[in-house]
C-alpha cells in the first residue's frame, strides 16, 4: 500500500511539472516572474512582485519530501538570524502538495512561530514559472525583483546563505 501512494505522489508531481514547465526557466541575474500564490491559512492571494523592496527567500516544498521538510528548519533558523517577517526579510515557503491539510497540519505542528510566510501553490504554477523541476527549490529575490540565487535539491539554506547576508548589508535600512 506504501508503495502504491508512492507512486501516486511521484505521478503527481511529474504532472504538476509537465502542466507547469516554463517557456524560459528564470535564472540568476533575471526579474523574477510575478507569481500569485495563496496563502496556506485563508484565501488570500500574494503576488510575488507586492513584496518588492525586501530580500525575498522564496522555497518551494511538501510534506512528503523529506529534504523539503528538513530545509524547512533551516529556513526557519535563517530567518530568525536575519531578523525575518520584521523589514528587509521575507522567507517564504511555498507548500505544493496537491490539497492544504497536510501543509496546514505540519505547519501547526512544526512551525508554530516561526518566522515563515507560508503559502500554497497546489498546481505547482509558480514553481514552474520560475523554472524548476524538482523541490526542494529554493530562490533568493532581491528589492528589486531580480534573482541572485537558486538552488535545487537539499542542502540549498547553506548556498544561499551568503547571498542573503550580502543582500541585506547593501539594502538600506527600514525608515
Amino acid at each position: 500500500m506504501e508503495i502504491l501512494s508512492s507512486l501516486r505522489r511521484a505521478v503527481f508531481v511529474a504532472a504538476c511539472f509537465a502542466a507547469a514547465a516554463p517557456v524560459h526557466a528564470a535564472d540568476v541575474g533575471e526579474a523574477a516572474p510575478d507569481v500569485s500564490l495563496q496563502e496556506l491559512r485563508g484565501a488570500g492571494e500574494v503576488k510575488l512582485d507586492s513584496l518588492r523592496g525586501k530580500v525575498v527567500v522564496m522555497d518551494f516544498w511538501a510534506t512528503w519530501c523529506a529534504p523539503c521538510v528538513e530545509q524547512l528548519e533551516q529556513l526557519s533558523a535563517l530567518s530568525r538570524d536575519f531578523g525575518g517577517g520584521k523589514g528587509r526579510l521575507e522567507v517564504v515557503a511555498t507548500s505544493i502538495d496537491a490539497g492544504s491539510d497536510a501543509p496546514i497540519r505540519y505547519a501547526e505542528e512544526r512551525l508554530a512561530g516561526a518566522p515563515i510566510r507560508l503559502l500554497h501553490d497546489p498546481d505547482a504554477s509558480g514553481l514552474g514559472a520560475l523554472g524548476a523541476e524538482s523541490i526542494p527549490a529554493i530562490y533568493v529575490i532581491d528589492g528589486a525583483g531580480v534573482i541572485r540565487a537558486h538552488h535545487h535539491g537539499p542542502g540549498g539554506v547553506p548556498e544561499i546563505r551568503g547571498t542573503v547576508e550580502k543582500l541585506l548589508e547593501a539594502a538600506p535600512a527600514e525608515p
